[in-house]
């Protein structure tokens, strides 16, 4: 004999709003962009620097132009960021190698992207996005001048 489950009003109501928040965090989670990531590991490995969400976001949809494969990547660390905190996936993930190439990419990316070397002291101005380097991005290479 199959006996029928009898949910109560209560236990009607619980599940009905837990499915409602998990369907909205869910929602949030998923709504991430690159800018989310960017944002967030600017603020943290650049302590002090004032950077605008102008500059961050013009600089994640430049970056988000590259390979599918760094789209893609960009996107699940963006959810991270939602879920856990950059110190969260930085706990996570900081040992991996391939983390540690990609974050300093991006970075590296990042400064070359932004006035920073320009700037006398970047703390005391705010970093400005000036565009992507096409050449050659050593700031320390030295030229033969014709």
């Amino acid at each position: 004999m199959i006996s029928r489950l009898r949910f109560s009003r209560r236990q009607t109501l619980v599940g009905s709003l837990a499915l409602a928040a998990l369907g909205t965090g869910t929602a949030y989670i998923g709504s991430a962009d690159a800018n989310d990531f960017f944002k967030a590991m600017v603020h943290n490995e650049l302590p002090g620097v004032k950077v605008s969400d102008a500059t961050i976001r013009a600089f994640s949809e430049d970056a988000a132009r590259g390979s599918p494969r760094h789209r893609a990547a960009i996107r699940v660390l963006s959810m991270g960021c939602r879920m856990v905190g950059y110190s969260g996936i930085i706990a996570a993930l900081g040992h991996s190698f391939r983390f540690q190439h990609f974050r300093r990419e991006l970075l590296t990316r990042f400064l070359f992207a932004t006035d920073f070397f320009q700037l006398p002291d970047p703390k005391a101005a705010e970093l400005q996005y000036v565009g992507e380097t096409i050449a050659c991005g050593n700031p320390f290479a030295q030229f033969a001048r014709s």
